[in-house]
């Protein structure tokens, strides 16, 4: 007997909203501190962004290194059409992508796949979703990029500098005027400092 392709669909997306389920009801309850952590560990903020090669949903490759080392920082934004938050946030992050055109390239990567074809390609059209978007590689568990990057829930952001260094990681609805401020924060070059063994000192020569 065959066995049907959607149950691993389905077990992809129901953890994807348990998690969200539980983040909702933990901080409703008061407990937000016990909420899960914004990724697995994976990739933190001071990592070097993971690189992608996917395709976009116009058919051209979407590839961070395309983005890196342009003066600009990219925000990575890990989304499902079957998130609400997600679709209430999703237009402003637009917006947002359009008045900063200049400071900060979105990129989004959609954890749905293409046969929703019909539900989301018309939500990005009907909401001017403008920036590149591509649909993540599909696992026998999870998605490929999520997974390497420790997505747990959408909407989830990564902020990229230029140099390709994550400065940023949040999970959930962000006010745009944070997410601003943060982009405004990943242009200046200064940011930290590396934990290095301090180096032997060298006898000086006779």
């Amino acid at each position: 007997m065959t066995a049907t392709p959607w149950k691993p669909r389905r077990n992809r997306r129901a953890r994807l909203f348990l998690a969200l389920f539980w983040i909702a009801v933990l901080g409703s309850a008061g407990l937000a501190a016990a909420a899960p952590s914004s990724t697995d560990g994976t990739v933190r903020v001071g990592d070097m962004a993971p690189e992608f090669r996917l395709t976009a949903f116009d058919g051209s490759p979407l590839r961070l290194a395309d983005y890196l080392g342009k003066g600009r920082p990219v925000l990575i934004v890990f989304w499902s059409y079957f998130c609400f938050p997600c679709q209430r946030e999703m237009p402003l992050v637009a917006e947002m992508a359009r008045n900063l055109s200049g400071r900060v390239q979105v990129v989004g990567i959609c954890l749905d796949g293409p046969e929703y074809d019909g539900k989301i390609l018309p939500y990005v059209e009907a909401n001017r979703i403008t920036f590149p978007n591509a649909y993540d590689r599909q696992t026998d568990d999870f998605f490929e990029v999520a997974a390497r990057y420790g997505v747990v829930g959408t909407p989830t952001f990564y902020l990229v500098d230029p140099t390709g260094r994550v400065r940023f990681i949040h999970l959930g609805r962000l006010p745009i005027d944070v997410l601003e401020k943060v982009i405004a924060s990943a242009q200046d070059p200064s940011f930290c400092a590396e934990i290095l063994p301090p180096q032997a000192q060298k006898t000086p020569s006779p």
